[in-house]
């Protein structure tokens, strides 16, 4: 009996171009060798469908998942990534320093971001319309680390929190979607 798991998958790395916009950053070569290795995941043989992500380091991963295990793949702009075109690329330590924000006051906008308040009412009920719609299968999500830290914050029924983020890209997820449970917290793939 299918349990409507929920596999979360993030696109592993990146490369980052300051001179383009963030939603269009592609795979790096290790982020392609990384997402070549998670198809080597066992957790894929129990997904019924995927859904990506419309941004072009997710689709990537989502795309390589769907032929490689001839699955079928649907896009969603739901599940992009949280808005920071307001910033475009910030070098490292101010960009976390605006994550940590972003998380901190998630009520209200910081420096022009999506607030995190409407990321994660976005992102839960893009997810809950996708699980309605396919009742008792298993799906895997394959997107972004914020986006999917709030989901995880849905979950848990908490307020959107820097606790909830990866640290770093390219992780796995795994949760019941029917009781709302954690199975699995976030695990690093393809790493050699």
């Amino acid at each position: 009996m299918n349990k409507a798991n929920l596999f979360l998958v993030t696109h592993p790395d990146v490369v980052i171009d300051p001179k383009q916009p963030v939603n269009d950053w592609v795979l790096s070569e290790d982020g392609l060798k990384r997402a070549s290795l998670l198809m080597e995941e066992l957790f894929w043989n129990e997904v019924d469908e995927i859904y990506s992500s419309t941004e072009s380091k997710a689709r990537t991963v989502a795309e390589m998942a769907a032929q490689h295990f001839k699955k079928p793949l649907f896009f969603k702009d739901c599940l992009v990534e949280i808005d920071r075109s307001s910033t475009g690329f910030l070098p490292y330590d101010e960009f976390m320093e605006t994550v940590n924000l972003f998380f901190e006051n998630h009520e209200r906008s910081c420096r022009g971001w999506e607030p995190a308040k409407d990321a994660l009412k976005r992102v839960a009920e893009c997810v809950g319309k996708i699980m309605a719609e396919n009742n008792g299968k298993n799906i895997a999500l394959v997107g972004h680390g914020a986006a999917f830290a709030l989901l995880l914050c849905y979950i848990k029924n908490i307020p959107p929190t820097f606790d909830m983020c990866q640290d770093g890209v390219g992780f796995i997820s795994e949760i019941d979607w029917k009781n709302k449970e954690i199975i699995s917290y976030w695990r690093k793939y393809g790493i050699t």
